[in-house]
C-alpha cells in the first residue's frame, strides 16, 4: 500500500487550504473594520514594538476597553 494511503484516505486528494480554511470558519469569528488610511501601518507598527500581531493589539485592546481592571 503506498505510504500516501491511509485508512481509506487518499491523501492525494486532501486539499490543504480548504481544510484550513474550513477549521478557522468553525473556530473563529471573522470582524471587518475600515479605519482612515494610515491608520493599519500606525497600529501595525505599534504592534509590532510590543511583538504582537496586529489581530492581538486590537483583540487585547477591546478586552481592556469591554472587562476595564478597577482601580485600587
Amino acid at each position: 500500500m503506498p505510504l500516501f494511503i491511509k485508512e481509506g484516505i487518499n491523501m492525494g486528494d486532501f486539499d490543504q487550504i480548504e481544510y484550513i480554511n474550513e477549521y478557522n470558519k468553525s473556530h473563529y469569528d471573522n470582524i471587518s473594520i475600515r479605519v482612515p488610511k494610515g491608520t493599519k501601518q500606525e497600529w501595525k507598527s505599534e504592534a509590532q514594538r510590543r511583538g504582537l500581531s496586529l489581530a492581538e493589539l486590537i483583540t487585547r485592546a477591546i478586552d481592556a476597553f469591554c472587562n476595564p481592571k478597577p482601580k485600587s
